[in-house]
């Protein structure tokens, strides 16, 4: 599924939820896992790499209504359009509803973690990264 077919974040990543979702054949639920950002992890040197590869913009205000950008090596380059994009991720698995129950996994924002949720911002305390 190629980013450039849709016009928006939010129609991007619907799709790809409800693509997810139809590849399942009755699912108790879908665990929509997201690698968040932490200082010095293992991917370190390959985040390095592309820092050098591009110079990140970042994007302010990401909603779902924000274009698919047109530079994205220039997008992923930049650390906070990825962790916005988690958080996007998760408000549209929280206010969506869907016809298989979505999970999105804990991320780590503001160096802080975020618990797993799924539909209606409910909790699920016992998904811990």
């Amino acid at each position: 599924m190629a980013l450039a077919q849709f016009s928006t974040l939010g129609g991007a990543i619907n799709a790809f939820i409800k693509s997810a979702s139809s590849i399942c054949e009755g699912p108790g639920y879908i665990h929509l896992v997201q690698d968040s950002y932490v200082d010095m992890s293992v991917k370190e040197g390959d985040r390095l790499q592309r820092r050098d590869e591009a110079t990140g913009i970042a994007i302010i205000d990401m909603s779902r209504a924000t274009p698919i950008p047109q530079q994205l090596n220039k997008f992923w380059a930049s650390q906070e359009n990825k962790c916005n994009l988690q958080l996007l991720v998760r408000d549209i698995v929280c206010n969506d509803v869907c016809a298989n129950p979505i999970i999105a996994s804990s991320v780590v924002s503001d160096n802080k973690a975020l618990p797993a949720i799924k539909f209606g911002n409910k909790v699920i305390p016992e998904l811990v990264n």
